[in-house]
């Protein structure tokens, strides 16, 4: 079997997102305790839900998910008044809020650290603004004890996560499958084993686009 195919746990990968919604709460957290039981104790878990609970449920949820002990709630809140409610569930509960990646300006992320929502902040430079927003953005957390763990696009993100104090993680997907035009899309992407990434030494981002992938993906503009 393909290394990148194997299952993240035989990664030796110590963080693993699960995303939540089902009809039910109690679907969710029993779905959820089934994973904590095979993962374990020593590592962590992240529950994304992608802003699909009301207030009213979201604070039923931090109470039952105490014990599985959640390194974050992701994006826990509906998308029309998220910023506000995110207030008011992160004074609910000490499970760390995140949020962000559905922020189209720099200004929505300042927003949500301004009203002291979130204690970790998860915007993506890919949506707005380049690693000029992101620059900013990393900078504001770090003076405001926010954690910087952006969405998506491990390979253009880690750079802003290693050089910030505030740095927290980066996602990354391990099977080509799940994103197969960031698998092929550079020539020399940064190294990924047992959970961690390590840069590249050369200039700028240190990356290097694939010809081949540029020619199977990309079509000529004139």
């Amino acid at each position: 079997m393909r290394d990148e195919i194997t299952p993240p746990k035989q990664q030796r990968h110590g963080l693993f997102y699960v995303k939540v919604n089902q009809p039910t709460l109690t679907e969710d957290i029993k779905r959820l305790e089934v994973i904590r039981n095979v993962i374990g104790d020593d590592c962590d878990l992240m529950v994304d839900v992608n802003r699909a609970w009301s207030l009213e449920t979201a604070t039923e949820a931090v109470e039952a998910l105490i014990p599985l002990k959640p390194r974050w709630l992701e994006e826990p809140l509906r998308w029309w008044d998220d910023r506000r409610e995110l207030k008011l569930l992160s004074q609910r509960t000490r499970i760390p809020l995140s949020a962000g990646e559905s922020e189209l300006t720099s200004y929505g992320c300042r927003a949500v650290i301004e009203e002291q929502a979130i204690q970790i902040l998860q915007f993506d430079v890919t949506m707005f603004g380049g690693f000029t927003e992101g620059r900013k953005m990393a900078a504001l957390c770090e003076l405001n004890h926010v954690e910087v763990t952006p969405h998506h696009d491990c390979f253009i993100h880690a750079q802003l996560v290693a050089s910030t104090p505030a740095g927290g993680f980066v996602e990354a997907f391990t099977n080509p499958e799940r994103d197969p035009l960031q698998a092929e899309l550079f020539k020399n992407p940064p190294n990924l084993s047992e959970g961690w990434l390590t840069l590249n030494t050369a200039p700028g981002l240190g990356l290097t686009l694939s010809e081949d992938a540029l020619a199977k993906y990309g079509q000529r503009v004139l």
